[in-house]
This record gives C-alpha cells, sequence and structure tokens, in this order.
C-alpha cells in the first residue's frame, strides 16, 4: 500500500512540476497590465477572428471588422496583442524585429471589412491561452477601440 501511494505522489509532482514549468515561459511580472476595459469597448463596430482553430505555429489570422454605424472609421496596421492570466489581461510585447507599416485603412459606414494579422511576424510562436487584438479606430477626431478574443490550443 506504501508502494503504491509513493508512486501516486510521485506522478502528481512530476505533473505539477511539469504545470509550473510550462508557466514559467511567460513571466508576468516582466509583462504590462491591460488598461483597456471589456465594458468600455464601443458598439459601432465588431472586432472578431475569423479562424476557428488557431494554434501554435499559426503565422497569421483574418480580423473581421464590422461598422454597424452610419459613420465612416479609419485604423492603422499597428498590432496591440494581450493575453489573459489568472482572469488578468496582459500586453504581450512585439517582437523587436517587427514591422508594419503607417497607412490609414477605412472602414465604410455599415461595411464589413477583413485584414490579415501576422501573429508570428509580430510576436514570434505564441503559447497555448486566450488572448486579445485590441483596435483602435478613428472617426471626427474621436476614438474608439474594440476587441477580438481568441484562443491558441494545441
Amino acid at each position: 500500500m506504501k508502494k503504491v501511494m509513493y508512486i501516486v505522489i510521485l506522478i502528481i509532482l512530476m505533473v505539477n512540476s511539469t504545470a509550473c514549468k510550462a508557466f514559467k515561459k511567460l513571466d508576468v511580472s516582466k509583462l504590462e497590465k491591460s488598461t483597456y476595459d471589456v465594458s468600455q469597448q464601443s458598439k459601432d463596430v465588431a472586432l472578431s477572428i475569423k479562424e476557428e482553430n488557431i494554434v501554435k505555429n499559426t503565422e497569421s489570422i483574418t480580423l473581421i471588422y464590422t461598422n454597424f454605424s452610419d459613420k465612416e472609421y479609419i485604423y492603422g496596421k499597428e498590432p496591440h496583442l494581450e493575453i489573459e492570466v489568472d482572469d488578468i489581461w496582459y500586453v504581450v510585447p512585439t517582437l523587436e524585429t517587427a514591422a508594419w507599416d503607417e497607412m490609414a485603412y477605412i472602414l465604410s459606414p455599415n461595411d464589413i471589412r477583413e485584414d490579415v494579422f501576422p501573429i508570428k511576424e509580430y510576436y514570434g510562436e505564441l503559447n497555448e491561452g486566450s488572448y486579445r487584438i485590441v483596435k483602435t479606430l478613428y472617426s471626427d477626431g474621436e476614438s474608439i477601440f474594440v476587441l477580438g478574443e481568441f484562443k491558441i490550443k494545441r
């Protein structure tokens, strides 16, 4: 009986140790907390992700902007990705080599637009978890933001 108990404890310790090592890869103490509150995002525009199955080595995803208003919005390609850890959102830093154009893109009134978001180019290979993209859009000198959430699976 003691032998079985020792084996069970050993297995639990090994699983626990493996889980801790995987979690240590992301040191949230070095990440900035998000300043975006989901309850404050705009109702004029929605942001969603086209792909349903996103895995660690996914190179890019498709962002879908849906404008429900009669306003024209403008936005840029600047990436902003966040990860959720223990119910808190943190900003994922871009790679030092990441670059994007500074062009403005137009989201017409009552229109839908798709854009490719090159995850791997901006952030490298991401770990499993819950993520969200934050996009700021501008109309008539005012800004709004929208959030598009997705999960990275094995």
